[in-house]
């Protein structure tokens, strides 16, 4: 199961390590700014050695139609969570959604979010699913994380599950904020070797002014990371925005 923790570039025996050390690898990295432009015309490859099928996967053009973040478009009002979730799915891929509970989804981490899994009950797709409390910072935390897996998955260099769509749930009780991503089967096998090459192409893939950063702060687990002000070179980003950020934490 797919355990995604926020990623501005942000996840080995061969194929659970590897899949999981790619959704998160820009939380620990960062060393490279993804384009907003020009990446999505690289060449897709998917690695062998994060093996994955989806189950009955829409196709990769509805999946990538960029969703506004505006508040009054993520907002939904649904009769419950997997309501607005499916509103919210309907709304990205142009298409009728109507999601039920299902199994998978894998063990929570420590960010305070919640995974799960659902079905489509018209198509049978599967997505995962990660959800958190609104009050509790959520909202910031998923949006970061969609954005984050959505350049990743752009670059089209090594397989991360695509993102289909982010949103709120306000209803009874508490707000919500989730995220809605494809759902990747991992099976065993690959090479350690191709995962390397793919994963190096993806970290070629530069930001248009060739600058460190990200245009959103995330975080590790439930620890605020900054990604701006955008820095000129490498080694200014990681002292100030990682090993200089920790350090001050601990003070």
């Amino acid at each position: 199961s797919i355990l995604i923790e926020n990623t501005n570039m942000k996840l080995l025996s061969t194929s659970l390590i590897a899949a999981s050390l790619i959704t998160r690898i820009g939380a620990f990295i960062q060393p490279k700014v993804w384009a907003h432009t020009s990446i999505a015309s690289t060449t897709s490859t998917t690695t062998s050695s994060a093996r994955t099928r989806s189950t009955r996967s829409t196709s990769t053009t509805s999946l990538n139609v960029p969703l506004s973040m505006s508040s009054s478009s993520s907002i939904y009002a649904g009769e419950n969570l997997l309501d607005s979730m499916s509103k919210a799915c309907t709304a990205s891929l142009g298409r009728d959604v109507i999601l039920k509970s299902a199994t998978g989804g894998g063990a929570s981490g420590g960010g305070g979010a919640s995974v799960s899994a659902a079905i489509d009950e018209i198509t049978g797709t599967k997505y995962f699913i990660k959800s958190a409390s609104v009050s509790g910072g959520g909202r910031k935390m998923l949006h970061a994380e969609y954005s984050g897996i959505k350049e990743m998955s752009e670059t089209n260099t090594i397989k991360v599950p695509r993102p289909v769509a982010f949103g709120e749930h306000h209803g009874p009780g508490r707000d919500i904020a989730f995220v809605v991503f494809e759902y990747l089967e991992f099976c065993g096998g690959g090479s350690g070797y191709e995962l390397g090459q793919h994963l190096a192409k993806m970290h070629r893939c530069l930001h248009s002014d060739r600058n460190f950063g990200f245009h959103v702060d995330n975080t590790i687990g439930a620890t605020p990371q900054p990604n701006l002000p955008w820095k000129d070179n490498w080694a200014d980003f990681w002292d100030e925005h990682r090993l200089g950020h920790m350090l001050k934490l601990t003070c």
